[in-house]
């Protein structure tokens, strides 16, 4: 067998389905004796037509396939297997004991190639490996597909909801709560401060660059509103990867990566429709979730933007999002970072992740921001994060903060 196993562990607690396919006799007798001891059922078919027949008829878990049939080589059958019920796992049996044809049977889909004379023991637990992996696949592509399932039923829930309200400001406070409900108060807060530390940096930015990059008392009340669009994206992250504590795996952070190309999709499903002050309210939305998470030096992502080729509100926001996530305790970090380390964090990236202008902004106007971030941790901490009356209090005090309404 190609990968040495472990010793057998615990039989199924249910009775399972497997269909044998050898056309000797005496060979499916040995295979039933075995299957049936350790629990199995069994179901037998001494050609590739004869196999066909049982798979009309009946659902397996799993197939032991041998290679030489009467009709046709079992390899055909395996072929035809793999698409037509990619559920059921295929391990092959073959009295010819070489490395390639073991290796042309993996690439053909089934999951192991044992060699004839089969040893029971290493039988049974190639069954149960396979079938642990049948089961492991069907339950991460059932979780696909809810997750796939949430994120379109969201973005019409959104996309319905954008159509019925009638202001720009209604339709943000829509959509951040949207997002608010379906994770922790620690994401709610977040949506909630990096638009006040946004527009601190934009006021701070000198009068010849904000002219140059266009931003004035509309670019900025826009700021605002659009700010806590920047991770609705993360919609489509599962609640394991999104609020796991520690280090994220390769595959975990490749799904992460991903919430920017989603926040951009529901934002632009739900911007159908919008009267110009939404339209404004979306592009400028769009923008955010596609780009704050580049890198002024370009090696960011999901693009690889560099300078001014990132939108300046994505530039802005990258930093007041770094800013909030070093100033406020974490779940991975029960402590905030003392402000003068944030300070020279945050200066040392200055022409490598941040825009040197934004970084200039926020070394003038720091000492205002550790206020806010301070007036704000003092709400939070009165009795606990988790309180929902904290809570809204921190929504009342940003409001203030800002000028609006909570």
């Amino acid at each position: 067998m190609l990968g040495k196993l472990g010793p057998a562990t615990a039989r199924p607690g249910t009775r399972q389905r497997v269909l044998v396919v050898d056309d000797n006799d005496g060979v499916r007798g040995s295979l039933r004796m075995i299957l049936k001891h350790a629990g199995y059922e069994t179901v037998e078919a001494a050609s590739a037509a004869e196999a066909r027949g049982e798979l009309s008829l009946w659902d397996f878990e799993l197939v032991l396939l041998d290679l030489r049939l009467p009709d046709e080589s079992g390899t055909s059958l395996l072929e035809e297997l793999r698409p037509r019920i990619p559920s059921t796992v295929v391990v092959v049996l073959t009295a010819n004991p070489d490395a390639q044809t073991a290796v042309g049977t993996l690439r053909r889909g089934a999951y192991d190639c044992l060699f004839k004379p089969v040893d029971p023991d290493e039988l049974l637990e190639a069954i149960e490996q396979a079938l642990r992996r049948r089961s492991d696949e069907l339950r991460r592509q059932a979780s696909d597909e809810e997750l796939a399932w949430l994120v379109e039923e969201r973005t019409r829930s959104l996309h319905d909801a954008l159509h019925r309200l009638h202001d720009a400001e209604a339709a943000i406070k829509r959509v951040a709560c949207s997002l608010a409900e379906i994770r922790d108060a620690e994401t709610g807060g977040h949506l909630k401060r990096i638009a006040v530390y946004a527009r601190e940096l934009a006021l701070a930015l000198p009068h010849a660059v904000r002219e140059r990059n266009g931003i004035d008392a509309d670019f900025i009340a826009l700021m605002v509103e659009a700010a806590p669009l920047h991770d609705i994206g993360k919609i489509g992250v599962p609640d394991h990867i999104l609020l796991k504590r520690g280090p994220l795996t390769v595959q975990e952070q490749e799904i992460m990566r991903q919430h920017p190309h989603t926040g951009e999709r529901i934002l632009r499903a739900t911007w159908s429709g919008s009267d110009d002050a939404g339209a404004s309210l979306m592009q400028m939305g769009c923008d955010i979730c596609r780009a704050h998470h580049e890198r002024y030096d370009g090696t960011g992502y999901p693009a690889g933007l560099a300078g001014e080729d990132i939108p300046i509100v994505a530039r802005i926001i990258a930093v007041a999002d770094v800013y909030d996530a070093l100033a406020t305790p974490r779940l991975y970090r029960p402590e905030a970072l003392a402000h003068e380390v944030v300070r020279s964090m945050i200066a040392r990236e200055k022409g490598k992740a941040f825009d040197p202008d934004v970084v200039d902004a926020f070394l003038a106007a720091d000492a205002r921001m550790a206020q806010t971030a301070q007036r704000i941790r003092d709400v939070e901490t009165v009795q606990g994060h988790d309180d929902g009356r904290v809570f809204g209090a921190e929504t009342q005090l940003v409001a203030e903060i800002l000028g609006v309404n909570a």
